[in-house]
């Protein structure tokens, strides 16, 4: 714990943890979890990337900046809150789940709204095929950006035709794979733990 924090038997922090921390009432308490200092910093890096755009869409900026605000500003900070109370609020934790909860849920909305919907859709969809029937590569391009389909053959009958090996995976071989990726990522660990 930094200087000049002290803590009640409890675990709750009695004296000001930052220079920004209010006591006096939920809105005093709300003002602590926003860690305005720290939340507009970060929102500061959204601001900042679109002004090196060429040209600044204000709408999207005020959208991303809502979404960001939401996940760091609001989430981010109930979450630290929820492990001891470090800055002292009086929030319960049901409270603090619930923040985090509707912050996160906003911000999700927000980010699908303006990858989706905000002037159409704002992503590419791309198509790899390994081995496909011409008129599906066709139909699926219709409906992609972009189509990669290796091979077309004509007649096409069945796509396990055109692999040297398309046996079908054991139940063994998948958990011997899922063991072996679990030892790769944490050492000592198997599928089971």
């Amino acid at each position: 714990m930094a200087a000049g924090w002290s803590c009640a038997g409890n675990g709750r922090v009695t004296e000001r943890p930052a220079y920004y921390a209010r006591r006096g009432g939920a809105l005093a308490d709300c003002w602590t979890l926003l860690h305005p200092p720290y939340t507009l910093w970060h929102l500061s890096y959204v601001v900042l990337g679109a002004a090196i755009a060429p040209h600044v869409a204000w709408t999207p900026l005020l959208l991303s900046v809502l979404a960001f605000f939401l996940a760091v500003g609001i989430a981010a900070h109930a979450l630290d809150e929820l492990t001891g109370h470090p800055l002292g609020t009086a929030f319960s934790e049901r409270a603090l789940v619930l923040a985090a909860t509707a912050a996160l849920l906003g911000a999700v909305a927000l980010g699908a709204y303006g990858a989706f919907w905000w002037d159409g859709p704002n992503w590419a969809l791309v198509v790899a095929v390994p081995v496909g029937a011409p008129p599906t590569c066709a139909e699926l391009a219709a409906l992609a950006d972009d189509i990669v389909c290796a091979r077309m053959p004509e007649p096409f009958s069945a796509v396990g035709l055109w692999y040297h090996d398309f046996s079908q995976t054991t139940d063994e071989e998948v958990q011997t794979l899922l063991r072996e990726h679990a030892r790769r990522v944490v050492p000592g660990k198997t599928a089971r733990d």
